[in-house]
């Protein structure tokens, strides 16, 4: 079915194709929060160093790694489900398989088991987003891309509220080994995705591995100018990632209890971030992707703001709140418009690789900025001056934004390069 931009949004939503990215959306956020958040806690509630349960967080190495062999996933496909159905299949079952393997193993007697089985998890995790990103890339249509970015990331933060949230309840009620055995068939039915999931078609592979590295990069530079294109990756959510890489140990600085915190993040916070993805994928089917960036771009610079406010009220749970769902609001909506540009990037041909590294650049800021932030508010002024200077450096992306303005709306349509196979 081909949608055109006079439908309405409500019919966008509607169709096959993006009920398939919805439900890979929830499987592609499924695995990550077992070598990241959820295995910490287990590892924290069995006693063990926090300077190990720190180290842990280097587990997540291949999601930003993912790049080096996405030009495989590209090349090569399985004798089944297609091109791309059958490497997230094989993904789905593999991951199922290791958080399974983890409900069998004790922290306290099997730590290096359980790092190895994460990493293979993240490994194996990673690998279903390269999929999943290129399947989502290369089935939806130019008028699609918007509300298909809002479906990734509604499925994605649903997946993290039941392996963050759901899970730590759980394993409260049942324990740990019994909660992971029940995400572990979670992640097994996330294969029913898989199969109702239309595959893309009429697209030519490349022909080699060294056709599936060297031209992925040759096409997209001939087609944008390589420093402006690096520079929007790194800076379009810069302000935004700065303004929540210590949101948590600001927090606890203002007095506010860890429970009211978690509350606050879990709930109002991730019902903030559902509603800013979908509002972010209606403004860009409605505006167009060129304006609905440079105005969801001004909206992350703005989230910065209540951060800065909340430092200059009394202690209140009330502002505390509102702060947190205008900062989930602002990236809800960034991260859907951002996500429709890098799919609108890619070359189907390409999709996996040129999708995988942009988004590990985009991700890049991520890694190195707590220290950044630790530094500003340890030497340079405090909390204030520490939002202050994420309001300033959200300002360089709307520039590039500016800067490369005839290049994003060429490729706000259908036939054009992004699409080409």
């Amino acid at each position: 079915m081909t949608v055109q931009t006079t439908r309405g949004f409500r019919e966008l939503i509607a169709n096959r194709r993006l009920l398939a990215v919805l439900l890979l959306g929830f499987s592609s956020g499924f695995p990550i929060a077992f070598v990241a958040g959820t295995l910490q806690a287990w590892l924290k509630t069995h006693g063990l160093n926090i300077r190990l349960i720190g180290m842990a967080t280097l587990l997540q190495l291949p999601y930003l790694l993912k790049f080096l062999w996405a030009p495989f996933l590209d090349r090569y496909a399985l004798p089944f489900l297609g091109r791309r159905r059958g490497w997230i299949f094989i993904a789905q079952v593999l991951a199922a398989i290791l958080i399974g393997v983890m409900s069998l193993l004790d922290p306290a007697q099997a730590v290096l088991p359980i790092a190895v089985a994460a990493f293979a998890l993240a490994f194996v995790g990673a690998s279903q987003d390269i999929v999943i990103d290129a399947y989502r890339t290369d089935i939806v249509t130019g008028a699609e891309r918007g509300p298909a970015a809002s479906a990734t990331q509604t499925g994605y933060r649903l997946a993290l509220l039941v392996t963050g949230a759901v899970s730590l309840v759980m394993a409260e009620k049942i324990g740990w080994p019994a909660t992971y055995r029940w995400m572990a068939c979670l992640m097994l039915a996330c294969i029913a995705a898989t199969l109702i999931a239309p595959e893309p078609a009429g697209i030519r592979p490349p022909t080699s591995l060294r056709e599936a590295v060297i031209e992925p990069l040759r096409e997209i530079l001939a087609r944008w100018p390589w420093l402006p294109l690096i520079l929007l990756l790194l800076l379009y959510k810069l302000g935004e990632a700065l303004t929540l890489s210590l949101s948590t140990p600001y927090l606890l600085d203002l007095g506010f209890k860890l429970s009211a915190i978690g509350i606050a993040n879990k709930g109002f916070g991730m019902g903030a971030t559902i509603v800013g993805v979908i509002a972010g994928g209606y403004v860009v089917a409605k505006w167009g992707l060129y304006r609905a960036l440079v105005v969801l771009a001004v909206g992350q610079l703005i989230t910065a703001f209540p951060y800065l406010l909340l430092s200059l009220v009394a202690k209140s749970y009330v502002v505390m709140i509102v702060t947190i769902v205008v900062q989930n609001v602002g990236d809800g909506m960034g991260t859907a418009a951002f996500t429709a540009l890098l799919m609108a990037m890619c070359n189907v041909r390409f999709s996996a690789f040129q999708y995988a590294l942009l988004s590990s650049i985009a991700s890049v800021p991520r890694v190195f900025l707590g220290p950044l932030a630790g530094y500003i508010v340890d030497q340079l002024g405090g909390w204030v001056t520490l939002y202050t200077v994420c309001a300033i450096v959200a300002l360089p992306g709307i520039v590039l934004l500016k800067f490369l303005r005839d290049r994003i709306a060429k490729i706000d349509f259908d036939g054009v390069s992004g699409r080409r196979a």
